[in-house]
């Protein structure tokens, strides 16, 4: 009890300073977590309640895994009519009744005698420990010399005795310390406990995050997972353990055939065991070899999450110089999802790389028009309105640019580095054209508003 009211002060205390802590500013984006933002409260609590499912079928069966699973790698569940709410359901269910199952059990052994028994406050002197460590055999008294059974007796009470038998039944109450039963349901509680208790601040039940599922959540709840899975071998085992059996003539053969049955069944879950931890190894090598740099690692998303694997790819593709299957990669992406915003900013990179400024005034224009908070799509499309000769619509996308307000966003650094030199390519504008007045006070206003750190 003391140490449940420790842990239970620590707890409270560190949940109080976590609140205490200033609510971040960031706001996540609705392609991060796409669920989060619909409107209906009925398809949140359904695709919510089928996340852990998914995230246990994970830990399970990890044949398809991928760096990221947002925008909509995992459909939402908007009706009962949905098959995996029939999963969900089950998942619970069962999670639910082994939780009862165990603490049932535990209540039960906790309140039977011989548990009342073994479980004695551990003595001091060493006369008090030897006394509870004693041999497991009754101490009888001898009626004739009040001595114990165990020791020489007189000619008289051996005669009575019958050579230190005695012919009574004795009455004597035993001593013995019995062993403390198994436990099985305890450890299956701490496991589900492992399994279940980490997982929760980043389930979406308790509070929205900024993802959808995440496989790097799942170090901590895959340890329970380890537990369950080894109780569960050590049971089978157990049950396929030989016993003791009577060796009589009449019996031997049999007894002989059981045993047989016996070592063939454990070394029939031996090999399994073998086999499945072969095979998790095995997907351990062929997930790391996608690990091994970011192409393979985009790549191996391609079939789970295509916007977000095509535009990381071909970001870069685009850094390795390999411009034409960047240029595909990009497009690709834009097919599956039009309205992303750095994919049409990193076309634009590219195309301006190329020369094609036509073409990367259109994409800045397009990233510009589904996010007019990228501070950076500004200064892009003015450099390239000057290329093309268009400085009048440039001076006005820089400053347009130089004012946007970087409050929320993710990289605010980014943010004001990108406003700073909107400002710097606007006065060189202006310098270009004579006109050093405004390039002047131009160059006065960026140093004005110089962030700390600017490089």
């Amino acid at each position: 009890m003391r140490s449940l009211v420790i842990l239970s002060v620590v707890l409270a205390s560190i949940v109080h300073l976590r609140l205490k802590l200033p609510t971040p500013l960031t706001q996540f984006s609705a392609a991060d977590n796409p669920t989060a933002k619909v409107a209906s409260i009925w398809t949140r609590f359904l695709t919510f309640s089928y996340l852990p499912v998914f995230n246990f079928r994970l830990l399970l069966l990890p044949s398809t895994l991928s760096f990221d699973w947002g925008m909509d790698a995992i459909p939402r569940v908007n009706s009962l009519l949905d098959p995996r709410t029939i999963l969900t359901g089950s998942f619970y269910t069962t999670l639910s009744h082994t939780v009862w199952r165990c603490t049932r059990s535990i209540v039960a052994q906790a309140s039977s005698p011989v548990t009342l028994a073994t479980h004695r406050r551990k003595t001091r002197t060493p006369r008090k420990r030897f006394a509870l460590t004693t041999p497991s055999k009754t101490d009888c008294v001898c009626n004739v010399c009040n001595q114990a059974l165990t020791v020489r007796h007189s000619s008289s009470c051996r005669a009575i005795n019958n050579n230190n038998t005695p012919v009574v039944p004795c009455a004597c109450r035993p001593t013995t310390i019995l062993a403390a039963p198994p436990r099985p349901s305890l450890a299956i509680l701490l496991a589900m406990a492992l399994l279940v208790l980490p997982f929760l601040p980043a389930s979406n039940l308790l509070f929205y995050v900024g993802f959808v599922v995440a496989e790097r959540i799942l170090y901590l709840p895959s340890v329970g997972a380890c537990l369950l899975a080894g109780l569960a071998a050590g049971h089978i085992l157990d049950a396929a353990a030989p016993v003791a059996t009577s060796t009589t003539v009449p019996r031997k053969r049999s007894a002989a055939s059981r045993l047989r049955e016996q070592q063939r069944q454990r070394i029939a879950v031996t090999v399994f065991l073998c086999v499945v931890l072969s095979v998790f190894c095995f997907r351990t090598v062929i997930r790391n070899s996608d690990w091994h740099d970011e192409e393979s690692l985009f790549r191996s998303a391609i079939d789970v999450i295509p916007p977000k694997a095509l535009g990381n790819l071909g970001s870069v593709l685009s850094a390795q110089g390999r411009y034409a299957e960047a240029r595909a990669a990009l497009q690709e992406a834009l097919k599956h999802r039009p309205n992303m915003a750095d994919v049409h900013y990193n076309l634009g990179v590219l195309l301006q790389n190329q020369q094609d400024f036509e073409s990367a005034v259109e994409s800045y224009q397009r990233a510009i028009h589904f996010r007019p908070s990228l501070a950076v799509a500004y200064l892009n499309l003015g450099t390239s309105l000057i290329a093309l000769g268009r400085c009048q619509e440039a001076a006005s996308i820089l400053r347009e640019g130089s004012r946007l307000d970087g409050n929320g966003l993710r990289d605010r650094t980014a943010h004001e580095n990108a406003r700073i030199a909107s400002l710097l390519q606007l006065g060189g504008l202006y310098a270009d054209q004579g006109k050093l007045q405004r390039a002047l006070a131009v160059y006065r206003e960026a140093l004005h508003t110089l962030p700390n750190g600017y490089p």
